[in-house]
């Protein structure tokens, strides 16, 4: 089985420290990764062979009922492919932990924006203590696609929900929203995550930021979307997230 260590993933970096807040040491647990596709049969042949499988003890896919042979591509290469019943990206992040055997989860798009070259370093800071990791469309070492977003609303309400979210709950980050991120089962029990659709990274890095835990970021490259159409539209989500902003605001850490 594929438990999580520092050989596999041939780090050169110092670890950190570990942190006293941190739920449980990585080292020994197993890990899962969970791909999320909705007609993506485009990003999944450009992304596929990149994901580093032999780091996982699980790979499998959580499928929002895709017509256009995005199943029937994953099955070819021996993938396992598990039918949402509730349509939405936090829907489907729910249901897949039902599955889920990793004490520790990635999650993973289809669409050819997220990088899967990046999920060694998410894992090389799980293995260092640290209960989500992030991969930042925004650091210094970092690029973000805006071949979609050319009045760059979608990187500018980031930075500010960053902006807002740092200053409010006393934690530093820089990309609240990006789906490529690690986490801990734990983590995800304690923070009791409740929309089902797009909003659930930026909720679950406030709570994070609630209750202390110890998360970080690492650089990554967002590529530009093979294929397929935007499931996440601009418009809704400039408007959903700071409905969520207050929401949290107003209920603390009553959840």
């Amino acid at each position: 089985m594929a438990t999580l260590n520092k050989d596999k993933l041939k780090s050169s970096n110092k670890p950190a420290e570990k942190s006293s807040n941190s739920i449980s040491s990585a080292s020994t647990k197993k890990v899962t990764l969970i791909l999320y596709t909705m007609n993506e049969i485009d990003g999944i042949k450009a992304i596929f062979d990149k994901i580093p499988q032999h780091l996982f003890d699980q790979f499998f896919v959580v499928d929002n009922h895709s017509t256009d042979g995005t199943v029937e591509y994953l099955q070819s290469r021996g993938i396992e492919v598990i039918q949402q019943r509730i349509t939405g990206r936090g829907a489907a992040l729910k249901e897949g932990l039902e599955y889920a055997i990793g004490d520790i989860i990635v999650n993973l798009s289809s669409d050819g924006n997220e990088d899967p070259e990046t999920i060694p370093k998410i894992l090389e800071k799980l293995e260092d203590g640290y209960e989500m990791v992030t991969a930042s469309r925004f650091l210094p070492e970092s690029k973000v696609d805006t071949s979609d977003d050319s009045y760059k609303i979608r990187v500018f309400g980031n930075k500010l929900c960053s902006f807002l979210v740092s200053l409010l709950w006393g934690c530093k980050v820089t990309d609240t929203t990006n789906g490529l991120r690690g986490f801990t089962k734990k983590c995800l029990e304690l923070t009791k995550l409740n929309y089902y659709a797009y909003e659930e990274n930026f909720q679950l890095t406030i709570r994070c930021a609630k209750l202390g835990l110890p998360i970080t970021e690492v650089p990554t490259e967002e590529k530009v979307r093979a294929g397929g159409i935007i499931k996440a539209k601009t418009s809704r989500v400039f408007f959903s997230l700071p409905v969520v902003l207050l929401k949290e605001i107003v209920i603390g850490k009553r959840f």
